[in-house]
């Protein structure tokens, strides 16, 4: 799946690198020192400095002793254990700043185990990959990396319980609790 993704990228980045307009006269030049962004239709990008804080930092395998749950703020920082909502914010940040500005930032947002599995497993094809390609390679090979096994969800919502006095109590249903 990468390996076609890649190559579709290759020949779209090949018709890229030597646009060429219409002919006649040349259009204006923009000024030196400019920069010209773009972005996919549908996103609006900002000409502000990139945060780290508009994604958080994914660290799926994050010590339970700072925290249960699948968001964790720790001092400033927010840490993000859940790869399902990891992806949906690179979605914000990709509507917000484009693919190419979150794409030259992401590999900032991975600690941990997830840091690891970047610099130790992933090729430099792969890594190159998701550098230069669509931004969904990303979210599928995180997905494909960091989802949770079938048999440990569903082991999970076996062993959770919400009982009347948790009710009573307004303890909220999370998505690791189970009705009893």
């Amino acid at each position: 799946m990468i390996e076609q993704a890649f190559q579709s990228f290759i020949q779209d980045r090949s018709t890229l690198t030597n646009p060429q307009g219409p002919p006649g006269t040349q259009g204006p030049q923009e000024e030196r020192g400019a920069q010209r962004e773009r972005s996919a239709p549908g996103t609006t990008v900002s000409s502000s400095r990139f945060l780290l804080k508009e994604i958080s930092f994914f660290s799926p395998r994050l010590d339970e002793r700072e925290s249960q749950g699948d968001i964790v703020q720790i001092g400033p920082e927010t840490y993000i254990r859940n790869v399902y909502y990891f992806i949906d914010r690179i979605k914000d940040a990709v509507r917000l700043r484009g693919d190419d500005e979150v794409k030259a930032n992401l590999i900032q947002c991975l600690r941990g185990a997830a840091i690891e599995w970047y610099t130790d497993t992933l090729t430099n094809f792969e890594k190159e990959a998701l550098r230069t390609g669509s931004i969904t390679l990303w979210y599928d090979r995180l997905e494909n990396k960091w989802k949770e096994p079938t048999a440990v969800a569903v082991k999970q919502v076996l062993s959770a319980k919400y009982t009347l006095e948790d009710a009573a109590a307004d303890k909220k249903i999370s998505p690791r609790t189970s009705i009893m």
